[in-house]
């Protein structure tokens, strides 16, 4: 057996940070509760009179054509509008251009409703949308659950949700220059007067001036900084998988998420144990964590049935080379499973 077992490091960050060109879809999760109902969207169900027809009556569209029915198709059948292999895509999925089901995108909504009904935000549950890896999506990360309080010119004892399905208690807000309101519990986001400024700032064309380290923004021209991440001041640009500049604690500071947390931005997908790849989480290290050495990658019985070789991953996002050989007693080593009987 030649199977090292030890998790390696050195994943190249060109690999991973890429969220400054990716167009990742978004959701305002006020709208994602009611199911998309467009007939378009929906598998076309298997007809047993259509499929019954002879080849010669079935239509010329290739797989990932646009048809309307499965007669359409030269093969397979016509799901979501598409041409395709499967006669339905699993959750989460849709036919892709090449007639295969692929990953919906992470926060679109489920184009069969299949994540449906949502759950309430504040239990950041099930928001209705996909999770990039063929799974119902959480309510993403820091979305407010349960409201925090003004403590002097910051909100302190909020919650937000962890992108893993839990309420759990959230960075401080800094307000400053505003104030923060004690009767929304909330900082103010413009100024009408100097009322609405900490001392030593004047209100100015309803800006109390630029926001400080950690401050809530929603633009870089915001912040005295120049960046806003992750709806608060930071110290960088603070783009990529893994990173957050909204950690409590770390607030207006680029920092990596803990090991197996889920990723923010939604980059680190799960692609699968087959694969090797990302595992859709993060490594701790401000990068998406692979599938370690221990992960088993593929499975193979040898001609006669004698032995079983399984591959692993090499932790670096590859299966193989390490390989573990198996004898399988009286040669009963299935192909189809692939297993030792």
């Amino acid at each position: 057996m030649t199977r090292d077992r030890s998790r390696r490091s050195g994943v190249a960050a060109a690999a991973v940070f890429v969220a400054a060109s990716f167009g990742l879809a978004c959701i305002d999760v006020r709208e994602i509760r009611t199911p998309i109902t467009d007939a378009s969207a929906k598998t076309s169900p298997p007809d047993a009179a259509t499929d019954a027809e002879t080849d010669g009556a079935r239509g010329s569209v290739a797989l990932g054509g646009p048809c309307a029915g499965n007669l359409d198709c030269a093969f397979g059948s016509c799901v979501d509008g598409v041409c395709c292999e499967q006669g339905s895509c699993p959750l989460c999925k849709t036919c892709g251009p090449s007639g295969q089901c692929v990953n919906v995108t992470a926060g679109v909504l489920e184009p069969h409703a299949r994540c449906f009904p949502v759950d309430p935000p504040e239990s950041c549950g099930h928001s209705g949308a996909c999770d990039g890896s063929g799974a119902c999506a959480y309510y993403p990360v820091n979305l407010t659950c349960a409201k925090g309080v003004c403590d002097g010119d910051a909100v302190v004892g909020a919650y937000a949700c962890d992108g893993a399905g839990q309420c759990k208690p959230a960075s401080t807000r800094i307000c400053v220059p505003f104030r923060c309101d004690s009767s929304t519990n909330d900082c103010v986001d413009t100024c009408t007067s100097n009322d609405h400024c900490v001392a030593g700032h004047q209100c100015t064309q309803g800006s109390c001036g630029l926001k400080s380290k950690g401050a809530s923004c929603q633009r870089n021209e915001d912040c005295a900084s120049g960046y806003c991440a992750d709806g608060v001041c930071c110290n960088l640009a603070c783009q990529g998988a893994c990173l957050s500049c909204n950690l409590m604690g770390h607030e207006g500071t680029c920092w990596p998420i803990d090991v197996n947390q889920p990723d923010p931005r939604r980059i680190c997908v799960n692609e699968g144990s087959t694969s090797c790849l990302w595992t859709g989480v993060c490594d701790g290290l401000g990068y998406c964590l692979y599938y370690d050495a221990t992960t088993p990658c593929g499975q193979t019985c040898a001609a006669d049935g004698s032995t079983l070789t399984t591959t692993y991953c090499d932790g670096m996002g590859k299966c193989g080379p390490m390989t573990e050989v198996t004898t399988c007693p009286t040669n009963t080593c299935n192909a189809g499973q692939p297993t030792c009987q």
